[in-house]
């Protein structure tokens, strides 16, 4: 199969330039809407002498013709005509421009048959190609993570983090894996396995060891002190060598993949520690002993992590030099036992601390490596990414991923491709039970398929609260046209799905809240108001955020709000999901009204957070929620604020938020006006 160049180019005075081939990673080429070079919009451009044709597909179906520019014998996007959902339109779409998703470039030759076909997927401006590659990594990591019993696990303290119990890579003995690796491998270099080959070359007359009439009639002819002979040579250029890249590539990317994993949970924690410091200067504060105690627990993760970086660190490092090496500069070769790596005492000694290395990986059938590979190509990597992200969540509340990939595997044999799953999560030790559904289909004449649905079974009361969430590769933030494509997505798929499944629910179901998932880091808002989307101006109920590689922390704000505020188990903690008990402070009654505030300390993970309520609203009597059905008394709506990271809106740099409901704060000196793109706006 020949191989076409996938370039960059702009079009500048109607001739092409050229500029760097794309970034590829696990075979596919990757790009990014509205990329510049040289302050120019660039496209994409398909350099394949032998084609005839080039087509661009997407699902298997042709959506564009490339055209051929005769000067520079590279072919692009002409914009004329693209094809959406099967339909021709005279459109601005330009492929490598602001056509996002997942294609192939297709070349075929005069004869119409395939010459070279390769795989492109362009991110939205909103995703950096290097986050796209990160989040490829990081599926594969969590789909080995996900294949084994982690409760089974036997964990140190050096490789846990104890806020969050989240289970690291053994760098500790892969260090000393490596180590021992190394002292080999130097010497492996020093002194490396040969073999003999045949080579013609020319040799002086007097290193002949054999006349050939062949030899004797060149030297006729060319009368000079030098003939070409064929010649036995000593070369390194053995199948173990190559098999010896291998074992070095697949040792860094595992570097490379668990050191990107826990750099984003330092950044993470720092952020935590900035926030938490903020709370303990409010002298107004008398929690801070709590949350000071909740700091220390932060910062003695945040040490476990720093301290683990730089062995990261110096390990790839390692790792690099020894691909560096003149005898590395071979092709990767599948690794298997051969004779030399049996007999010969230093190649023995590297591959067995190769087996030594694999020992600490996760084991996975091999029947799921290929269907890991071709998740990773997915154009809904972005969705299987969140899944797995949202199982780690669940994870953490004490859920058991055992079997989980399997049941994955099978679903996706079953169906050609990851959808119509479901999964109900038995918690013995919580109030509740989880379910989980992705790419599942409700309905038949209003027929729904949310991206997610995470649900919420409340063992006290036999109720099932569900709650929407749908993922959008989308950026909003570019102009009021984007802000207005928001609209029309909360409304298809956050609103419309919660009218669905309540039309469909049973009685003991409800859907409490809707909610888009996207990639525009600029958009924000976890209490939609406007009439459009929310008319009756339902609390919570409407919300979307941004989640990517490198801004992974709303997705635990999420499960606080539909856990808390949405589930109605207030007393569950939102890190470890145990239960604790409340310290109920404050107790006023009212009439018909009461008002109090529950304290909530973790004892396991230290986390702290407060059930308070809004005093004006209180006094107004707006939003009211009853608490005793017999004799019809109401209390104030809990208003929730966390030591860190809150979803209802932070007063500056105090410990106090936003009411949700008058956007005051606790004195009503300050409000803020929230926007369908920015629900923090002042």
């Amino acid at each position: 199969m020949i191989h076409m160049k996938i370039i960059h180019i702009v079009l500048k005075d109607r001739e092409i330039q050229a500029y760097d081939e794309l970034t590829k990673s696990e075979g596919i080429f990757l790009a990014s809407e509205y990329t510049k070079k040289d302050k120019m919009t660039a496209q994409i451009g398909v350099i394949e002498p032998a084609a005839s044709k080039v087509l661009i597909e997407q699902f298997k179906q042709p959506v564009a013709t490339l055209t051929k520019d005769n000067k520079t014998n590279i072919w692009y996007h002409k914009p004329s005509k693209w094809l959406a959902d099967g339909f021709e339109q005279s459109t601005d779409s330009i492929f490598g421009i602001n056509a996002g998703g997942s294609f192939d470039i297709v070349a075929y030759d005069v004869d119409n048959l395939e010459l070279a076909r390769a795989q492109v997927n362009i991110t939205p401006g909103t995703i950096s190609i290097k986050e796209y590659a990160f989040m490829q990594q990081e599926v594969r990591r969590l789909f080995e993570l996900f294949s084994y019993d982690l409760a089974r696990e036997s964990i140190d303290n050096k490789n846990i983090l104890k806020q969050t119990q989240t289970k690291l890579f053994n760098v500790y003995k892969l260090e000393e894996i490596l180590n021992e690796f190394s002292d080999w491998f130097l010497q492996l270099v020093q002194e490396p396995a040969e073999q003999l080959i045949h080579t013609t070359k020319k040799v002086a007359l007097i290193q002949l060891k054999k006349w050939t009439p062949k030899v004797i009639l060149e030297q006729t002819l060319r009368p000079d002190h030098k003939v070409r002979a064929n010649v036995i040579e000593k070369s390194t250029a053995i199948a173990e060598h190559g098999m010896l890249r291998l074992m070095l590539e697949q040792i860094k990317q595992r570097i490379d993949c668990e050191s990107q994993a826990e750099e984003i949970l330092i950044n993470e924690l720092t952020d935590e520690i900035v926030q938490l410091s903020q709370v303990i200067k409010d002298k107004t504060n008398h929690l801070q002993e709590a949350i000071l105690a909740l700091q220390q627990v932060v910062k003695q993760d945040l040490i476990t992590l720093k301290a683990r970086k730089s062995i990261w660190f110096q390990l790839n490092s390692d790792v690099q030099k020894w691909l560096d090496e003149p005898l590395m500069d071979v092709s990767p070769v599948e690794i298997e036992e051969t004779h030399v790596f049996s007999m010969n005492p230093v190649y023995s000694a590297v591959y067995d601390s190769y087996l030594k290395f694999n020992e600490l990986q996760p084991k996975l059938f091999e029947a799921i490596r290929p269907f890991i590979q071709s998740i990773l190509k997915s154009p809904t990597l972005y969705e299987i990414w969140i899944f797995l992200k949202i199982t780690q969540q669940l994870h953490q509340w004490g859920v058991n991923t055992d079997g989980l990939v399997t049941e994955i595997y099978k679903n996706h044999e079953q169906h050609k491709e990851f959808k119509q799953f479901r999964k109900l999560f038995k918690l013995p030790n919580n109030p509740f039970d989880i379910a989980l559904y992705y790419n599942y289909s409700f309905g038949n004449e209003k027929k729904i398929c949310p991206d997610f649905i995470i649900a919420f079974y409340i063992k006290q009361t036999r109720e099932w609260f569900f709650h929407t969430l749908d993922a959008k590769y989308k950026c909003y933030s570019i102009n009021k046209r984007s802000e207005r494509l928001l609209e029309k997505d909360l409304k298809n798929s956050a609103q419309r799905y919660l009218n669905v499944i309540n039309e469909l629910a049973q009685d003991n179901i409800t859907a409490q809240t809707a909610t888009l998932i996207h990639t525009d880091v600029q958009a924000l808002n976890w209490n939609l108001q406007e009439a459009s989307i929310n008319p009756t101006k339902a609390i919570h109920q409407y919300a979307h955020f941004h989640f990517t590689p490198n801004n992974t922390k709303n997705l635990n704000i999420y499960f606080k709000r539909i856990l808390h505020e949405a589930s109605h188990v207030a007393n569950c903690c939102p890190t470890c999901g145990r239960e604790t008990q409340g310290q109920i402070r404050n107790e006023v009654q009212v009439g018909d009204k009461k008002k109090w505030k529950t304290i909530y300390i973790c004892q396991f993970d230290k986390e702290v957070w407060v059930g308070n309520y809004c005093g004006r609203c209180f006094n107004n009597r707006r939003g009211l929620v009853p608490y005793n059905m017999k004799s019809i008394q109401w209390r104030a709506r809990p208003l929730y604020k966390y030591a860190k990271s809150n979803y209802n809106v932070q007063v500056d740099e105090d410990w106090d938020v936003h009411c949700p409901l008058c956007y005051k704060n606790f004195n009503g000196s300050k409000c803020i006006k929230p926007s369908l793109l920015n629900g923090n706006s002042r």
